[in-house]
């Protein structure tokens, strides 16, 4: 269910550092019913966290700044996930904050190579030991020892390490793993084990040093050299159990801590990244994450890119990807979200079940994401019986009537509003942060769940013009600027070219509906034609010039203003009845019966039964007498008119030939009332007659 309020009063960009005994800034609401005790919303496209709720409306976050004052707080939920703080007018809507963010294929952070993200991989790793909140870090320990007196000296211990040693004296090896890769200068070395070593460190005076053991120098294309005493020996390794389920190379998330960024290395280890054999430096707690220690067996969860700063801790998604039917969709929480220069970083609280690709449609969504559906499952089932998985009918059906179901698939686009809309809906023109992409004869854009129609654009003010708010019956709704919009492009919608009288029959469109027969609706009348010409639609007109399709679906004719908007309405039935007009594209049933010298008494008939707003219209005439435009009368030698279908309809004229007429007539108000959506129908027809006697053989005695 969309969780929704509005403004109870304007909203200002201004944030003040306040005192600490002030009450604080609240966004004031109509009601937070429904709304968790804290969290994030958002009016226009600003965000908004809140950390309480009060009885005016949502507590913005507030954090001490003791730089400023000891007693002073800074507000700082206003313009959150990387938002613009604006004004917001009374109405405006206040929702559950919601987005849409699209996985992205590169991290680039400087000073390190570009880390390919094209794939979210599954991940799975987990901590082969346990970690300390920081890299390991000690030093060599091999001091210069010499013997002699100047000028004759012996040197009888080098100091430090020379480039074939394999075993790494150092001040303590606490804290190093039982074997893992070293940075020791710009050389990456692999040591395997954990040992001691015997070191002079006076003339004739040996200790025992602890030391790393079994070295292989000059790992993953690093250079073997020398290195001095004191120079520092840090560790450059994360053991895992299998690193095969992620790209080569990445940040990733134990615990709550980022680290990064990384290289995989053989199949149980990361290291830091090594460029032009230059080992970079690895960073514990990654974007003021928390540098911690991690205990054997912690997971280790990639950490990916998303094209805008819109996720926080915390935050729901579902994973959705180009081809929605090929797998269920998956749904995650977020346990942290960042930028990090420049890149917008985001790590799950656990691993993906399969891999995702960045491939600019894959996306997290956030309810509300203004996404609508993209995609229709094998079987569509609407008011009826649902099969179960296996087959067969579930105990209870689907209940209620479908009038009419469609499917449009739009992509969102940066298309938005560029001034807030006010709840009178009195605005003619509208601003747009750009409009060259609307058709300039005409059309409808969405903003909420508001439709405004557009009779022309002015690309050079961007701004669209002629506008009615409320289009198509839509709620007139208060909108904030830059609330993003959707162009209904598929909707057929144009404008008229000339101001249209009250009984034209030739309607000037600026652009041809594309079909030859149709309707129309234009203000609040339904307009009926026939054919197309150019861009105009015509219709037939009776004797008096008035066009016969005019008012159509119990609408009434009235006159137009050039460029109102005309909209080709979808219909099921045809309208093609004009009271007291007679014309070969009017729709109808015929009957007729000849009997000389006959007597036609009555008409009767069935039909089904309709909503109100729509019936039938019998019209009779006897020997083709009067023409069927005439004013009915219901007297022997005019036109007779029922409506009636109980009882007897009385005629009572004498002739030799009787001719009837049913039209089918939808009634003032069948239009707004959805009574067009249907027809009447016809079931039988009877008609009841005497002939004078007739005499054929006479024979006289």
């Amino acid at each position: 269910q969309m969780i929704l309020t509005e403004l109870s009063a304007d909203l200002t960009d201004q944030i003040d550092v306040i005192d600490q005994d002030t009450d604080g800034l609240v966004v004031p609401a109509n009601s937070t019913a429904g709304f968790p005790s804290q969290g994030v919303i958002e009016i226009g496209e600003e965000a908004i966290e809140y950390d309480a709720i009060t009885d005016e409306g949502f507590q913005v976050v507030a954090i001490w700044n003791p730089v400023i004052s000891p007693a002073q707080y800074t507000y700082v939920g206003r313009g959150a996930r990387g938002t613009v703080v604006k004004d917001h007018p009374i109405g405006a809507k206040v929702t559950v904050y919601g987005y849409r963010n699209t996985l992205m294929d590169q991290i680039r952070l400087t000073g390190y190579p570009s880390l390919d993200v094209s794939t979210l991989h599954t991940g799975g790793a987990i901590l082969r030991g346990n970690m300390t909140d920081t890299m390991p870090r000690t030093n060599i320990f091999r001091p210069l020892v010499e013997v002699g007196v100047p000028p004759t000296q012996e040197v009888l211990q080098e100091a430090g390490i020379n480039d074939t040693d394999v075993v790494i004296p150092v001040d303590s090896t606490t804290d190093f793993p039982a074997q893992g890769f070293l940075r020791v200068g710009d050389e990456v070395i692999f040591y395997t084990g954990i040992g001691t070593l015997r070191i002079m460190t006076a003339p004739n005076v040996f200790q025992m040093q602890p030391a790393l053991t079994g070295c292989q120098r000059g790992k993953v294309g690093t250079t073997v050299v020398t290195h001095d005493d004191r120079v520092a020996v840090d560790g450059y390794s994360i053991s895992v159990d299998d690193n095969s389920e992620y790209q080569d190379r990445l940040i990733v998330q134990i615990d709550n801590e980022w680290i990064g960024p990384l290289q995989k290395e053989g199949t149980t280890y990361f290291i830091g990244v090594v460029r032009n054999d230059q080992p970079l430096d690895i960073i514990r707690g990654l974007e003021q994450t928390a540098m911690s220690s991690h205990s054997a067996g912690a997971l280790v969860i990639p950490v990916f890119r998303v094209g805008a700063q819109l996720c926080g801790r915390g935050d729901r998604v579902t994973i959705v990807e180009s081809d929605q039917t090929a797998n269920p969709l998956e749904e995650k929480t977020i346990n942290y979200a960042a930028n990090v220069g420049g890149n917008n970083l985001v790590a799950f609280t656990d691993n993906v079940t399969r891999e995702y690709s960045a491939d600019g449609i894959t996306r997290l969504l956030k309810f509300p994401s203004d996404e609508l559906p993209s995609y229709l499952p094998a079987d569509l089932y609407v008011g009826g019986e649902c099969p179960t998985v296996d087959g067969s009918d579930s105990d209870s059906g689907l209940v209620g009537m479908i009038d009419e179901i469609k499917f449009f698939r739009s992509r969102k686009g940066d298309f938005k509003l560029g001034q807030a809309l006010t709840a009178d809906g009195n605005e003619t023109t509208i601003n747009f942060n750009g409009v060259a992409g609307l058709t300039g004869t005409g059309g409808v854009v969405k903003v909420g769940d508001e439709f405004i129609g557009y009779a022309g654009r002015d690309t050079d003010q961007s701004e669209i013009t002629d506008c009615v708010r409320g289009y198509l019956d839509s709620p007139v709704s208060v909108n904030d600027s830059n609330q993003r919009a959707f162009h209904l492009s598929f909707l057929p919608v144009t404008s008229l070219r000339e101001a249209v009288s009250a009984n034209a029959n030739n309607i000037p469109l600026k652009t041809s509906p594309g079909r030859q027969g149709g309707y129309i609706l234009v203000d609040n009348e339904v307009i009926g034609f026939t054919r197309g010409q150019g861009g105009n639609i015509i219709m037939p007109y009776d004797k008096n010039g008035v066009g016969i399709f005019r008012g159509s679906f119990g609408t009434g004719r009235i006159s137009h203003q050039q460029n109102a908007l005309a909209f080709a309405i979808p219909f099921r039935y045809w309208d093609l009845y004009k009271a007291r007009a007679f014309d070969n594209e009017m729709a109808y049933f015929k009957a007729s019966r000849a009997a000389t010298n006959a007597l036609w008494g009555w008409i009767k008939w069935k039909r089904k039964v309709t909503r109100p707003g729509v019936r039938l219209k019998i019209l009779a005439r006897v020997d083709g007498v009067p023409d069927w435009s005439s004013p009915p009368t219901n007297r022997p030698g005019g036109i007779f008119q029922f409506t009636a279908s109980q009882g007897v309809n009385f005629l009572n004229v004498k002739g030799d030939r009787i001719e009837i007429l049913v039209f089918f007539e939808y009634l003032s108000g069948a239009f707004s009332g959805h009574a067009w959506k249907e027809s009447p129908v016809l079931q039988t027809l009877r008609v009841g007659y005497r002939k004078p006697n007739q005499i054929n053989v006479h024979q006289e005695e």
